[in-house]
């Protein structure tokens, strides 16, 4: 009897939770009309969000397509993705285990894209390029070394040296916060890198 009992319950259980989950689809559908032309529709079995790009803007979506175009990235393209992460990090302020993945596979995408693309850039003819690079990167990595010696160059190419200390020292007061230890390279070691 306590079988029959628990398989009445599993079944009631999966109907409540049909129940709930077309109640908050209703829901959310209802909420998309209002943003605009975008909805959500079941396709083979899994929920899938339509939208039309030219009413309804999708950062996740203008990312998947600047990195899904095969050419190289030359400044323009550039520009676009600094202008999508600007925000920060994808989905910063969510915390859903399953989106953890996600979460891990854009900002290591950004982050890879925005310093190979900075090792194509000289210093003189692109600066203010670097400095906005380095900045992105350090909203995914807020001790990339690497970022630090691109914005502290190109500050010091530019003339602003006193800025380009105050960086440093930012940087490595916030290096010791974290790990416990001098940051081991010098202000004149990273603008020689």
């Amino acid at each position: 009897m306590p079988e029959r009992a628990n398989s009445c319950r599993h079944i009631g259980d999966e109907k409540n939770a049909k129940n709930n989950r077309a109640v908050n689809i209703g829901k959310l559908k209802s909420f998309l009309e209002k943003l605009g032309d975008c909805t959500l529709k079941k396709e083979t079995g899994r929920w899938v969000f339509v939208f039309n790009a030219q009413e309804v803007s999708v950062d996740f979506a203008q990312f998947v397509h600047i990195r899904s175009k095969k050419t190289e990235f030359t400044p323009a393209r550039m520009d676009q993705l600094l202008h999508l992460v600007q925000r920060g990090g994808f989905l910063a302020q969510e915390n859903y285990e399953w989106l953890d993945d996600i979460k891990s596979d854009v900002s290591n995408t950004i982050l890879e894209v925005l310093q190979k693309f900075s090792a194509t850039l000289s210093v003189a003819d692109h600066a203010e390029l670097l400095i906005n690079i380095a900045n992105a990167i350090f909203f995914f990595d807020e001790l990339n070394e690497a970022a630090l010696a691109l914005k502290c160059k190109s500050l010091v190419f530019l003339g602003r040296h006193a800025i380009a200390k105050s960086v440093f020292e930012k940087f490595s007061s916030k290096y010791k916060d974290i790990y416990g230890e001098e940051f081991k390279d010098s202000f004149i070691g990273i603008t020689a890198k």
